[in-house]
């Protein structure tokens, strides 16, 4: 089986020559967006986190107390 790579793709897997992204118009910008909102989307993903905790723990706790009821 024979795979025809174009030569853009090479260029695009890094294996081209090493100013591929200089010569890609936005795609620095691009990266350089996306690691700017890393710091942002960590800190929702902990509050996220933080409110769902109680939610899973209370209802693991509900469940409980309802198997301790009904084995009683």
């Amino acid at each position: 089986m024979t795979i025809r790579i174009a030569q853009s793709q090479v260029h695009a897997s890094g294996r081209g020559s090493d100013d591929a992204v200089r010569n890609s118009p936005g795609v620095l910008q691009e990266l350089t967006e996306g690691i700017g909102s890393l710091p942002a989307w960590r800190k929702r993903v902990r509050q996220k986190k933080t409110e769902t905790r109680p939610k899973i723990v209370g209802g693991s706790r509900k469940r409980l107390s309802r198997v301790g009821n009904v084995l009683k």
